[in-house]
Formats: C-alpha cells, sequence, structure tokens
C-alpha cells in the first residue's frame, strides 16, 4: 500500500468488509504479497493484548513478531543469495533484479521501482525469494552515536624541549590573546602530565573565543583533535554503606537462603516500604561476593 509519493508499506489483512471508512479515504492495494494467511486470529488477539499491556501500537507488534521476509517497506534492503546465470524459469524481470543484485550486493525496494520502472515490484520479490535467489537484510539501527569533544595537542612540528617552547611564546608577543592561550596551554599541560587539554575548558579559563585559538592552530603550534567521550559519568561521591537488617528483614534473609538450598525460585511477599530493598541488597552483595551475578 503506497503512503506518499514514494513510500511503501506491506500489511495484514485482518477482515474484509464493505463499510467505507469516515475518517479517512481508503487506499488502493497495490498488490497482494500471500494468498493464504499467514497470521490467524489467535496471533491477532494475542498481538492486540501485548499492544495494550505494553501500551504501544498492534503495528509496532506485528513489526516484532513478522519474519522480516514479510514485513516488506520501501526502505527494505534486499541482497543476493545464489544466483545462476544461466535462465532457469526467470521471468525477465526477475532476471534483471538478480543480475543487479548481483553487480550491487544489495538494494532497496525504491531502488528496484526505479530500475524496473514499476510501482510494483513486490510479486517479483517475492518469487525470488521462494526461488532462494534473493533475500532480505534485517538492518538493526541503534539510536546510540558516540559523543565527542574537541581537546588542543602541541602540534607534532613544535620542540619539545623548554628553550624552544618559550621561543614560540615569545613569538607570539604581537599578538597578546594567543600568547596567552598558548601559555596557559603550556602551564595545563605541564600539571595534568598529559598532551591533550580540552578545548572549551581552556578557553573559558583563558577568557579567548574560537577565533583566537584557530588563529593559534593556524600558526601551527597546536592542533585540535576529537576525542571520543563515555556518556557514563563516573561516580565521584559518597559511597554508601551496606544497611544492617532489622531482626524481622534477618529472619526473610535467611529463610530465602534456606529456601535456596531447595527451589531455584522463591517469592518475598511484603507491602510498599516493608523493608524489602535492604533484603534484596544484601542478597545482592552475597551473590557478587560468591562470584555470582545480580539483575
Amino acid at each position: 500500500m503506497q503512503f506518499g509519493q514514494k513510500r511503501f508499506y506491506a500489511g495484514l489483512v485482518r477482515q474484509l468488509h464493505n463499510e467505507e471508512p469516515v475518517t479517512h479515504a481508503a487506499k488502493t492495494i497495490q498488490s497482494i504479497h500471500e494468498q493464504e494467511a499467514i497470521v490467524t486470529e489467535q496471533e491477532f488477539q494475542l498481538w492486540e493484548w501485548i499492544a495494550q499491556y505494553y501500551i504501544t501500537t498492534v503495528g509496532e507488534v506485528m513489526h516484532a513478531a513478522l519474519p522480516s521476509a514479510f514485513r516488506f517497506g520501501s526502505e527494505t534492503k534486499v541482497l543476493l543469495k545464489a544466483f545462476d546465470e544461466e535462465p532457469r524459469n526467470y521471468t525477465d524481470d526477475e532476471y534483471i533484479v538478480a543480475e543487479a543484485l548481483s553487480s550491487a550486493g544489495e538494494l532497496s525496494i525504491k531502488e528496484l521501482q526505479e530500475l524496473l520502472g514499476k510501482k510494483t515490484v513486490y510479486p517479483i520479490l517475492r518469487s525470488l525469494l521462494y526461488k532462494g535467489v534473493a533475500g532480505v537484510k534485517e538492518e538493526m539501527q541503534g539510536s546510540y552515536s558516540p559523543r565527542y569533544e574537541s581537546h588542543l595537542k602541541l602540534a607534532d612540528a613544535v620542540p619539545e624541549d623548554e628553550q624552544a617552547l618559550q621561543q614560540q611564546v615569545d613569538g607570539l608577543a604581537n599578538a597578546p590573546r594567543q600568547q596567552q592561550l598558548f601559555r596557559a596551554f603550556l602551564k595545563k599541560r605541564q600539571e595534568q602530565e598529559q598532551p591533550l587539554i580540552h578545548k572549551v575548558k581552556l578557553q573559558k579559563e583563558t577568557d579567548v573565543d574560537a577565533a583566537t585559538v584557530r588563529k593559534v592552530i593556524d600558526k601551527g603550534l597546536l592542533e585540535e583533535v576529537e576525542v571520543e567521550v563515555g556518556r557514563m559519568h563516573e561516580y565521584t561521591g559518597e559511597r554508601l554503606t551496606s544497611p544492617t537488617l532489622t531482626e524481622r528483614q534477618h529472619e526473610a534473609f535467611q529463610a530465602i537462603r534456606q529456601h535456596y538450598h531447595q527451589k531455584d525460585i522463591v517469592l518475598l511477599h511484603g507491602v510498599t516500604s516493608s523493608g524489602k530493598t535492604e533484603i534484596y541488597i544484601k542478597l545482592i552483595e552475597e551473590a557478587i561476593e560468591n562470584g555470582g551475578r545480580a539483575l
């Protein structure tokens, strides 16, 4: 089914009826991929329950439940699996697609539509899937992207000895702001005993703008490098000590340990604010001390 000028999405038909939609205009089905049902009514009902339970849409559940071969969309990537160049029950369009995949490695549905000059390529693709010629690529696109911060380092061409560095500082006498920045860089580099200095922090400490930093870089004294930094910051606050259990908590703790000798699962029943968390902490500590893990 087409959405917009170029986007196509595949879906499932659950019911046939003659009632015209009231809130939106009905769209035309471009092609039918499967002549027989691939999802039962019981599975539809299960999807509805999952959608309600996890507060999401049935479409999201369907996308997670269906194999990739049944989830075609305009951005779906198709790749070659096995192709015998000798014609063997290929239609002309199938042969063109297989040959293109053989050269390109993978193509999107949109690219296949442009290649064949047709809006509907799903029947062709479906046939190639069944013949084992093509496959659908699963693409996992994570939302995480690394974060980078700009740092400054002494340019490789600048000598490291103290006398040469002082000459470089003196050479900036006619540009006091640049001289101030370069001198502060050298001082901080010596104090921290590391070659990289955080660019933004150095700018703030010396009260210079980015243009001043750029001029020092252009003069060949400093180089700017991008350093990947983690998004999780190390905790430097006060370390909390392990809680002391009350008599009732200690009894529950010992009872759980005893039950673990007989069963793999133990249920701890208690109302809110009854002290269960402290017992969990003790059990987690014990598991880690014994080389185990806790979730």
